[in-house]
């Protein structure tokens, strides 16, 4: 019987073009990689543009002793789903009033990339600040990995109340657990400097959003991290809800009589 002689394997075009052209195709390719490498490192993060009304201004925090006075504190109205008034104000808070500490935890398929998990601190009379980490949109840009990757969108801390900053979660209509934090003051002072100080440094010296290197819940997680004393790098980590409420179980800085985290998360599941 005659054997037949196995087929050739045709090289791809990329491959042949290289073997035709040789120190030419290559010399090309190599210019495009450092071409591409040297407009990456030469886009700038902005600190002026046409920002989206959400994140308009970034807020501005002086302290003078146990007086935080915040500036462009983003206070909005909400009305059947759409803003309904724009509100940035100047709010005086006194760290000896500062009662507590809560944490916000959404998750879901449909959620937005700014109504991750916040921060909840509770200063009683003097009211609160939420405290949400996020992409920093221009008008009528759209949030994506992808543009993250390519340096399209900055990083900004958003200081405001509560009903602003939870009622933008509410909308999005997916699960969302409250969780107060078993803290002391002294945690709740170290987790609300270092927030401070991170968005004094941004507003000041700008960065670029990453989904991996410079993330909402890598910042997120990095601060509590730091807070708690278990910190030993930058947090890369996309946004994981199960993470987060694993980390705080484990930790014991839960104030919530509870054995396992399922049921954490039916004790203080709040939505829907």
């Amino acid at each position: 019987m005659k054997k037949t002689k196995p087929e050739k394997k045709t090289p791809s075009l990329f491959f042949t073009r290289i073997k035709k052209y040789g120190f030419w195709a290559l010399l090309g390719l190599a210019l495009i990689i450092v071409g591409f490498g040297l407009w990456y490192i030469l886009q700038f993060p902005k600190t002026q543009a046409q920002w989206s009304s959400e994140h308009q201004f970034s807020p501005t925090v002086r302290q003078n002793g146990t007086m935080i006075n915040v500036f462009r504190y983003r206070d909005f109205k909400y009305n059947q789903g759409s803003i309904q008034e724009r509100r940035w104000e100047e709010r005086k808070f006194d760290l000896k009033n500062l009662q507590g500490l809560e944490i916000i935890i959404t998750e879901g398929e449909r959620l937005n990339h700014n109504a991750q998990a916040m921060l909840i601190f509770d200063f009683g009379v003097d009211g609160d600040i939420a405290v949400s980490i996020e992409p920093r949109l221009e008008r009528k840009e759209v949030f994506s990995n992808t543009n993250a990757l390519c340096r399209k969108h900055e990083l900004i801390y958003v200081f405001g109340s509560e009903e602003d900053l939870l009622t933008l979660r509410k909308l999005q209509g997916v699960p969302l657990y409250r969780i107060p934090l078993d803290t002391t003051f002294e945690q709740n002072r170290i987790l609300l400097t270092s927030i401070i100080e991170r968005a004094k440094g941004l507003r000041q010296s700008p960065e670029w959003y990453h989904p991996w290197f410079n993330s909402s819940h890598g910042n997120l997680m990095t601060h509590l991290k730091k807070t708690f004393g278990k910190l030993r790098f930058y947090q890369l980590r996309q946004y994981n809800p199960d993470y987060l409420l694993q980390q705080l179980f484990d930790w014991e800085a839960v104030k919530v009589n509870t054995n396992s985290l399922k049921q954490l998360k039916q004790k203080t599941k709040i939505l829907p």
